[in-house]
């Protein structure tokens, strides 16, 4: 499932285990990497916030927590905006590569409508 690949890339990349990341430990360290693979969750699939947090073992309103907190650390905190921009950048060249051997058949980031 794509989900838990992007989790585990964006724990990999935090150095968190990812049992940490799907559980439901509070610390900053941890719930900044959860914010971050539920905001690429949503940038690179088309699963439903309900079903984004199903696997996170959240609610669908957790899932839009996350991503309004992501808006405001990637704005004020530069290491937070350095670690969600390597995730992005990595899990990028994950989809890329599995369009190009033919395991997926698109790539459809959701556009956003302003």
């Amino acid at each position: 499932m794509i989900a838990h690949q992007i989790t585990l890339i964006a724990a990999r990349l935090a150095n968190v285990p990812v049992e940490d990341v799907l559980s439901k430990k509070r610390h900053d360290h941890i719930c900044y990497v959860r914010y971050i693979a539920m905001k690429m969750c949503v940038k690179y699939t088309e699963l439903t916030y309900s079903n984004i947090g199903f696997f996170m073992n959240r609610t669908d309103s957790s899932v839009v927590h996350a991503l309004n907190t992501h808006e405001d650390l990637y704005e004020t905190d530069k290491k937070f905006r350095e670690l969600s921009d390597k995730v992005d950048a990595t899990v990028k060249k994950y989809i890329d590569r599995l369009i190009k051997n033919g395991k997926m058949n698109y790539y459809l980031p959701k556009i956003e409508v302003i």
